[in-house]
């Protein structure tokens, strides 16, 4: 490594390509949902930083103020949002995940969101065994998750483009 930087981005980038290793290598994964993938990813992932409490404790205080994530974060970030671009996909085509102009298309960024949400929380967390950490990876995935879903706002939207198109016919 030419550089301390550069080797912190491979070290968090390593533990993310494990984390999805672990998960992939059980046969129950293929079949989860989307929902379901995002939470075994982040449970996972946060279990495994536990082994590495120290230095991602380090990592996370001296990150520069003005930073959003830690600069550490880069390379994993890039391979985490490929792999969230993946989840979002099957979740789209499975019709988990609602179809919305724009919105949808930044679906991998809300993941992404939540994975530094969690692992702030996690570096704060001082209950016993983490299970504060635990129940925020849930609710914070099932929150996202039923936002992405198809909900009573977009049936309201729909019918009101029904009523349009119906309004427009009659009057033409």
């Amino acid at each position: 490594f030419n550089s301390l930087d550069t080797l912190e981005n491979e070290i968090w980038k390593e533990w993310f390509e494990q984390t999805v290793t672990k998960i992939e290598a059980d046969e129950t994964y293929a079949g989860f949902s989307a929902r379901e993938k995002f939470l075994t990813f982040l449970f996972t992932w946060i279990e495994s930083l536990k082994d590495h409490r120290s230095y991602a404790l380090f990592v996370y205080k001296h990150k520069k103020s003005y930073e959003s994530e830690p600069a550490a974060f880069g390379e994993f970030k890039k391979a985490f949002l490929e792999y969230a671009r993946n989840i979002i996909a099957e979740g789209r085509s499975a019709q988990e995940l609602a179809e919305r102009p724009f919105i949808s298309e930044q679906y991998h960024k809300t993941l992404w969101w939540q994975v530094l949400f969690i692992f702030r929380f996690w570096a704060c967390d001082s209950s016993k065994d983490f299970e504060k950490t635990d129940a925020a990876i849930e609710k914070t995935v099932n929150f996202a998750f039923d936002t992405m879903t198809k909900n009573a706002v977009d049936s309201f939207f729909d019918f009101a483009k029904f009523i349009k198109n119906c309004l427009l016919a009659l009057l033409s």
